[in-house]
């Protein structure tokens, strides 16, 4: 099999473009037409979320299957962050299910997302070539013979062999005319999985391998030439809605990487943002299909027999409307295999929540969700024997979901904590946790942590980065914070490990392990249900206007 693929990032210093310019006149004898399928950040999302809500893998499929048939020459890639983070369906059998879902749907080829990382590469190899997990072994309804697509990991390399993790690229020919589709995953995967999740392995600069192997697809042939990267962008919000074929006000790290593509490179298709857009950019196609199934990319490629290049293009993102794509009979199937050996569990009453908690974050930061979470872990941690924590940190990233009022079952909470992270307590300074604090804001998005009931401070946002939390605010459990003592903090394994850029936990001394993440919200909402709406402020941005 010929591995060689190519979705490449757009050039971006020119003109941003959005839609096609006039379009040029082409021999239509002279031209195949090419229909490329993208999805991206699907991560395990096998059922639909409601019957006004799209998504659902049933429903994609369906709309896979009727556009393939539209025209013959198609291909089916996606931008990595298949699977990871996945609900209890897809992450209970450790994304196997999802992993034959996407080979059934018809998926071709994927790049490689951080969260393919989340388990360790040798993990990542078990779902491209199958067998049973080492530790829990075959769970599902039948022995799991791997993917049927291909893995695509350009820039990840493999310390002991220096060789790439999985091909750099596929290569598929229409009517004569290859098209090579390269995958890659972001550079800065290290620093936003846990360490053991990328040992053994090097990340490289994005653009550096792209354009290094343009020449190399140049001498066999190939001229058109697209990217699978999982990287992106967002748009700007008009009213608060989203244009999923707009490009409005673009912003992300795709933009500097399209910038410096070679200019050989044809199309992008994108991800990791979770985000929609549809832009054109110095000529070229860089497309999202924002998260969870919800939508799909078609790019409609024309490519000159002559000149084995694109010559036009027109993408479109495409709503994965559940009420008008009918469920695929093969996918259903499988899908009830698998929620027959999932279901008793799933459904098991854990405990009651009074009020709806969401996960959107007030300007200070908090959002009621992660109140709950952070309290939930620090319940968990505070036995001596489990670490004897006096707070507890969260990412926002960790919480996947929003949490319904009434009856909480194992299945609702491990959607909204589905990686199943150790918790780790360990001992840091006063002096630490302020710097820790300050790591919220030393980057490009903010990412503020989400506290425990047991902590509170103020920040002043009007104050420069580095110099934002006012210490004297900092206290815990009602006392001042003493920069020179010693405090318990406990935080998920990949917060822990310095996870997000919060390398301040790193320098955390005596860790102690002690539950899942997930099981510690179980025992939380076991023993203290009902849980109340959590109406303390615990993080105050005083710089508010």
């Amino acid at each position: 099999m010929n591995y060689k693929y190519k979705l490449l990032p757009i050039a971006i210093g020119a003109a941003l473009l959005v839609g096609c310019a006039t379009k040029p006149v082409h021999d239509p004898e002279n031209i195949v037409d090419v229909r490329v399928l993208g999805l991206n950040d699907f991560h395990g999302a096998l059922k639909s979320p409601g019957p006004d809500q799209p998504g659902g893998i049933e429903h994609l499929a369906t709309l896979i299957k009727e556009l393939k048939q539209e025209n013959p020459n198609n291909v089916v890639v996606a931008a990595g962050d298949m699977i990871g983070a996945s609900p209890l369906l897809s992450s209970m059998f450790h994304d196997e299910s999802s992993i034959e879902a996407l080979s059934l749907a018809g998926l071709d080829a994927t790049s490689v997302g951080n969260h393919e990382f989340d388990k360790g590469k040798d993990e990542l190899l078990r779902k491209q070539n199958g067998g049973c997990h080492p530790v829990t072994g075959c769970q599902g309804p039948k022995p799991f013979k791997g993917a049927d697509f291909q893995y695509l990991s350009a820039n990840v390399t493999v310390n002991a062999t220096g060789k790439t993790l999985f091909p750099e690229y596929v290569i598929k020919e229409f009517d004569g005319v290859p098209v090579a589709f390269i995958g890659l995953t972001l550079e800065g995967t290290p620093a936003i999985v846990t360490p053991q999740g990328t040992e053994g392995l090097t990340f490289s600069n994005e653009v550096k391998t792209i354009n290094a192997l343009v020449p190399e697809l140049q001498k066999k042939g190939v001229k058109a030439i697209g990217v699978l990267i999982h990287e992106g962008a967002a748009q700007k919000r008009d009213g608060g809605k989203i244009d999923v074929n707009a490009c409005n006000d673009v912003t992300g790290k795709i933009l500097e990487i399209v910038s410096h593509l070679d200019k050989e490179v044809d199309f992008v298709i994108s991800g990791h943002t979770h985000q929609a857009y549809n832009c054109v950019i110095n000529g070229k196609s860089v497309t999202s299909a924002e998260s969870n199934g919800a939508l799909l990319t078609q790019l409609d490629l024309k490519l000159d027999k002559t000149t084995k290049d694109v010559v036009d293009f027109k993408a479109k993102n495409i709503w994965v409307d559940n009420r008008k794509y009918v469920k695929d009979p093969k996918i259903s199937e499988l899908l009830s295999s698998y929620e027959k050996i999932a279901t008793p569990l799933a459904n098991r009453v854990i405990g009651k929540l009074e009020s709806n908690l969401t996960k959107e974050s007030t300007n200070s930061g908090e959002s009621a969700l992660g109140k709950v979470i952070a309290d939930a872990h620090l319940y968990a941690t505070t036995a001596k024997e489990h670490g004897g924590a006096e707070i507890a940190f969260v990412n926002n990233g960790g919480i996947r979901a929003p949490m319904d009022a009434g009856d909480v079952t194992y299945n609702a909470i491990y959607t909204v904590q589905p990686f199943s992270n150790m918790m780790v307590t360990k001992t840091l300074t006063g002096e630490q946790i302020k710097r820790l604090l300050e790591q919220q804001w030393d980057r490009t998005r903010p990412q503020v942590l989400l506290i425990s009931h047991s902590f509170q401070y103020l920040w002043d946002s009007t104050k420069p980065v580095g110099d934002r939390v006012i210490a004297s605010s900092m206290k815990i459990n009602s006392k001042l914070v003493d920069m020179k003592a010693k405090y318990r903090v406990a935080s998920n394994e990949y917060l822990a490990t310095g996870g997000s850029s919060f390398s301040v936990f790193k320098e955390g001394t005596d860790p102690v392990y002690s539950v899942p993440d997930v099981d510690a919200v179980i025992k939380y909402f076991t023993e203290k249900s009902p849980i109340q709406y959590p109406k303390q402020d615990r993080i105050i941005d005083i710089g508010a206007k």
